[in-house]
């Protein structure tokens, strides 16, 4: 029987369930799936099938751009992933080029090493490149270090830990005068009109309420969404999303979306010095960031963020014509938001499967 390339359509979801079963350790209740798969608005995906059984699998989301003064529809992709042994038999070849037979341009941040030579032989763009940053936080954190360095016991270790967090603490950043945050619970349209407007960037994805809110209220397991407006009087200044969420021990968070219209260096260190107050809050391990913004970039490093590698972005665009810079991507894109994933969920009794390396591809 030929293997065939299909679009993902419901009637393929206890297929497509097997697959990533078979693929990746995330939760498997039905209120994931659900989640996951049926609910994610604006979502493509391309299965391989042979035989009733999915061999390879593609995603993306489809996702609105401001490039210029245009708006454009452009596809995130993520979740490349062949069964081991059938790398050499061209599945992963056909899911992409079904990607880069759709209308819309299609767009990589990240990816394995294995992912980017590939693209490179496709003849997608280097787009840019984003860089990555980590701020190591929490007592638990500087506790193993001392155990692992100095060999102090791990009683001990947590003792002067704890003892030393007062001191550790940073102090919290002025904000421009007469300028204050506020949590709130939800995004409103007076964060969407600061993408409307002058804007100091070429290419910026745009969030729409369904997106944020499959996001923010989806699922419990994809973590705790924080959004952060930043204001001065009653005007707006900008917007932050921070996640945080536990994985296998750790409690880590994200800023997922940072953005002040103008980019303007010194309000964006005051919002990263709050958001990082924030994260140190709900006792996170570790706070990361991603960003192509060099105003960002200086902003992370002024509070204390050491760099952590680059990481490429890639486009497939017929006719080959690039993304304008500056850019603002970030860790906003695909399903950067919500990854790493939760390894399980409650309510689940079916062992785990075994981690694979995602974005592998032919």
């Amino acid at each position: 029987m030929k293997t065939e390339i299909v679009r993902y359509t419901p009637a393929h979801f206890e297929v497509m369930r097997r697959f990533a079963e078979r693929t990746w350790t995330r939760p498997r209740t039905a209120a994931f799936y659900r989640w996951r798969y049926e609910d994610a608005p604006e979502q493509c995906a391309f299965l391989a099938i042979h035989d009733g059984a999915c061999l390879a699998m593609g995603c993306a989301f489809r996702r609105r751009y401001r490039i210029g003064d245009e708006i454009v529809s452009i596809l995130e992709t993520f979740d490349w992933y062949t069964l081991p042994g059938l790398r050499n038999a061209g599945l992963g070849v056909r899911i992409i080029q079904r990607f880069m037979a759709e209308p819309e341009p299609a767009l990589l941040v990240g990816g394995s090493d294995d992912a980017v030579g590939f693209l490179a032989r496709l003849k997608w763009l280097r787009a840019g490149t984003a860089q990555r940053f980590i701020l190591r936080l929490g007592a638990r954190r500087m506790a193993q270090a001392l155990e692992r360095r100095l060999r102090i016991p791990g009683a001990g270790a947590r003792a002067i830990a704890s003892a030393a967090q007062p001191f550790r603490r940073r102090r919290r950043r002025r904000g421009p005068a007469g300028a204050r945050v506020l949590p709130v619970a939800a995004v409103g349209d007076e964060v969407f009109a600061l993408y409307e407007g002058p804007v100091a960037y070429e290419t910026l994805p745009l969030w729409s309420p369904e997106q944020l809110r499959w996001l923010m209220l989806g699922f419990a397991g994809a973590g705790h969404f924080v959004p952060l407006y930043f204001a001065r009087g009653q005007q707006l200044l900008g917007w932050a999303l921070l996640r945080v969420y536990e994985v296998d021990g750790e409690r880590g968070a994200e800023i997922i979306e940072l953005f002040n219209p103008g980019a303007d260096g010194d309000l964006y260190t005051w919002m990263v010095a709050e958001l990082a107050c924030l994260a140190e809050g709900f006792d996170a391990d570790y706070l990361g960031a991603s960003s192509t913004c060099p105003a960002i970039a200086a902003a992370l490093a002024g509070n204390g963020f050491a760099g952590g590698g680059a990481i490429p972005i890639h486009l497939w665009r017929p006719g080959g014509t690039p993304l304008p810079s500056p850019m603002l991507f970030g860790s906003n894109t695909r399903d950067t938001p919500i990854n790493p994933y939760p390894t399980h969920w409650w309510g689940e009794t079916l062992p785990a499967a075994p981690e694979t390396t995602p974005q592998q591809t032919d």
